[in-house]
Parts: C-alpha cells; structure tokens; sequence
C-alpha cells in the first residue's frame, strides 16, 4: 500500500503532541520544584548517605553525595533553562511538523519536500536519544549500577512461576529503588518511534513509494 504522507497521524501524534507536552511540563516541573527536577536527572537513585565502596572507589572518578535539599542560585537557572530549552525544543517541532503535515501534503509532488523537512527535524532529536541514552550508560557504569539491572530477573521469574502483575510490579519496583527505570523508559520511549520513522515504517518513503505518487500526478 502507497502511503501518503511522511507524518502520517500516528507519528504526528507522537512527535508533534506527545513530545512537546512532555517538554513543557519539563519546563514547569523545572519552575514549580527546581529541586526535584535537578535531583531527578541522575540515572540511579541518590544514597541516603555519602558512601564509598571499595570497587566503586577503585572504578570510579565521579562522587555522589546525598540529593541536595537546596540549590545554588546559579544551579536554579541552569535547571529552569534546561526545562525551558525542553519545551523550546517541543514548541519548535510542533510547529515545523504541523506546517510540514499541512502545508506540503496538498499536492503529491510535495511529499519528497515534505519527507526531508520531517527528516531534518527528527535527525537531531535522534542523536538526542541515543547521547542521553550513551550519558546514562557511563554514569551507571560509574557508580557500579549497571549490575543492578540484574534485578530484571525478578520480573522474568514472576512471570515465569505464575506469580503475574504482582509479581512483575513487586520486581518492578525494588529494582527502582537502585536504578531511576522511569526516567530511562521515558527515553526509549522518545527512541522507539524515532527509529522506526527512519527505517520507513508506516510513512511514506520517497524511494519507495515516489514512482506511484508521481504517476497519480501526471
């Protein structure tokens, strides 16, 4: 089937709305507890107290003292910027995309236009994704939390004995307490629908699909 748009609803969706809305209630997490929104950018989960380990001392050049419960005033304006280049960053999307969507959707031969302006916007949230992703990974290494993600094994054995959703959100929620799931399901979240837009799912591809739109055309 000859697909007709490179944003069709479903992605539209995703980018255009999901994606901004998320980034402006960054923005406001940011303004209402600056705070919270600081402490709640760590991949794993801030100790209760200043502790070293032997192996953690040995791999690791980064410290991690307890949360703070106030912040310099410099830090404050850095968290509120970045909740506010959040939703700079979704506002922006927004409005290209939704252009893109409409604008360049009322003739066939504007979907090869259409395809590389939609490109040119998801091509560097994509790098985003996968740097986020990349930082996680080196912090969790760091402080030795990477083996926390053995606790996945709780949830492939409360499936496994019968044990269902409880099980699975008893699992869930131990492991959570180690390693911040939430914040990093959020970004493959964002990463999912990104690689599935470039590898032409869904959308319509101009190598693909430009031979039949131009014969409509004509």
């Amino acid at each position: 089937m000859t697909r007709t748009s490179a944003i069709p609803l479903t992605y539209m969706l995703f980018f255009g709305v999901y994606e901004p809305l998320m980034g402006i209630l960054c923005f406001a997490g940011s303004l209402i507890d600056p705070v919270q929104f600081h402490n709640s950018q760590a991949p794993c989960q801030w100790p209760s107290t200043t502790t070293t380990t032997a192996s953690t001392a040995a791999a690791s050049s980064i410290t991690n003292p307890p949360p703070p419960t106030t912040l310099p005033l410099a830090t404050r304006i850095t968290v509120t910027l970045l909740g506010h280049t959040s939703s700079l960053l979704g506002l922006v999307s927004f409005f290209v995309l939704w252009t893109a969507r409409t604008q360049l959707s009322r003739r066939p031969l504007l979907l090869k236009y259409q395809e590389k302006v939609v490109k040119s916007v998801l091509w560097p949230l994509l790098f985003g994704d996968f740097f986020r992703l990349g930082c996680w990974v080196v912090v969790l290494r760091e402080f030795g939390a990477l083996r926390e993600f053995g606790g996945w094994d709780g949830v492939v054995q409360g499936v496994a004995t019968g044990k269902g959703m409880e099980g699975v959100v008893r699992a869930f929620e131990e492991l959570n307490t180690k390693v911040n799931l939430v914040g990093m399901m959020m970004s493959v979240v964002t990463l999912v629908p990104r690689v599935l837009w470039f590898l032409g799912v869904g959308r319509y591809v101009h190598r693909r699909d430009g031979k039949g739109v131009v014969d409509k055309e004509e």
